[in-house]
């Protein structure tokens, strides 16, 4: 899927982004969009298939598969004043375009980085040493859900996360730092906090922040473990591999905000060891927690300047976690990710200037014999 970022109409050409990180693995042979601005399209074959995609970042599913062909698709269009106007919770809001027709406080939501996709965080997690720098010690899926209400204000935000592997035998917890003002959160329901090493307040956030900081879980351990046998979650083919494990954390609102106010996603996720709180390993240029123990900073092989903002990053500008806004193909176990991903270096010695989509599979970018594609 690529996206056109500028025509120019006078001399008959056209810029244009990629939005999808990997092929489709169909034959698209038509397409429609919805009053939603969905996209859908269809395959041309004995069982065609109704796929959805996201427009965000190419994610997608089959709505429905069909016992002949797909020809063409069509939108048909209709004034909103033709639809069904009930209003069953009197919210100004139709039932057909109310995400929560029964709820008057709520009735859109917004996700990120989109309905149908997850994006992903990777972590090397002996941090301040290198490590075998696999990125696949642990590996979270997300998704965001900011539930507006008809005013277009925040009144809750839903996150999920799904571990999807841990090539680690380092125990270590996952939080994430929001930039909301903890004063305007009610509650934090959700976060599987069965574990060591953390307390929380009375509204569920974790005690002794001056942000707000929300503990995910202490120890993935406690939720995901190999398969018989097996030493690894999820990063040896030779492995058996486990059913990812996935958490739901609501932050509730003490009154609807401006959806500002969250912050940018990704926010500040972050693992941290699950007997030493202090150790935490953010994205590169993320502030640590007021837990973080600061005297690790410019020790083994970091580089964190926190006064000029170079955090969680090494000579070269490398880190130590990534952020994608995709479903990440992580290296096997014990294989650098420079092994599998040929542009990563470059991405990083340029501070993210070049080779921007270095993780996709784009042709002479990847090596697909040092990639996990088991799960």
């Amino acid at each position: 899927l690529y996206k056109f970022t500028s025509i120019n109409d006078t001399n008959g050409t056209a810029e244009i982004v990629r939005i999808s990180a990997e092929n489709f693995p169909f034959q698209l042979t038509s397409m429609a969009i919805d009053r939603q601005d969905r996209i859908f399209v269809g395959t041309n074959d004995a069982n065609s298939n109704l796929i959805q995609i996201s427009k965000e970042d190419g994610a997608y599913q089959i709505v429905k598969t069909f016992n002949k062909k797909i020809n063409d698709l069509t939108a048909w269009k209709c004034d909103t004043g033709s639809l069904n106007q009930q209003d069953s919770d009197n919210d100004g809001v139709i039932d057909e375009l109310d995400d929560y027709p029964n709820d008057p406080t709520a009735a859109v939501d917004s996700y990120t980085p989109s309905e149908l996709g997850m994006g992903t965080f990777a972590f090397e997690d002996l941090w301040p040493v290198k490590g075998d720098y696999d990125f696949n010690d642990m590996v979270i899926g997300y998704r965001y859900t900011n539930v507006l209400n008809s005013d277009n204000k925040s009144v809750r935000f839903k996150m999920s996360f799904t571990i999807r592997a841990v090539g680690a035998a380092n125990h270590s917890g996952f939080g994430i730092e929001l930039d909301v003002d903890p004063t305007l959160i009610a509650s934090v329901s959700g976060h599987k906090t069965d574990g060591q090493n953390t307390t929380l307040n009375a509204k569920g956030l974790e005690a002794q922040q001056n942000k707000s900081v929300i503990i995910v879980f202490n120890d993935s351990f406690n939720h995901l473990k190999p398969a018989a046998g097996a030493k690894f979650i999820n990063t040896d083919p030779s492995e058996s591999s486990v059913a990812p494990f996935t958490v739901e954390v609501v932050v509730e609102f003490t009154n609807p905000i401006a959806p500002e106010l969250l912050g940018e996603a990704p926010f500040n996720p972050f693992i941290f060891s699950s007997y030493e709180r202090g150790k935490e390993l953010h994205l590169a240029g993320k502030m640590p927690t007021s837990l973080a123990d600061a005297s690790l900073f410019g020790t083994a092989s970091d580089d964190t300047n926190v006064n000029t903002g170079k955090t969680y990053q090494d000579s070269n500008n490398l880190p130590w976690a990534i952020h994608i806004i995709h479903e990440f193909r992580y290296p096997i176990e014990k294989n650098r990710i420079d092994q599998g991903y040929n542009k990563f270096v470059d991405w990083g010695l340029s501070s993210g200037a070049l080779y921007k989509d270095w993780y996709g599979d784009n042709s002479g970018y990847r090596n697909t014999n040092k990639i996990y594609f088991n799960n």
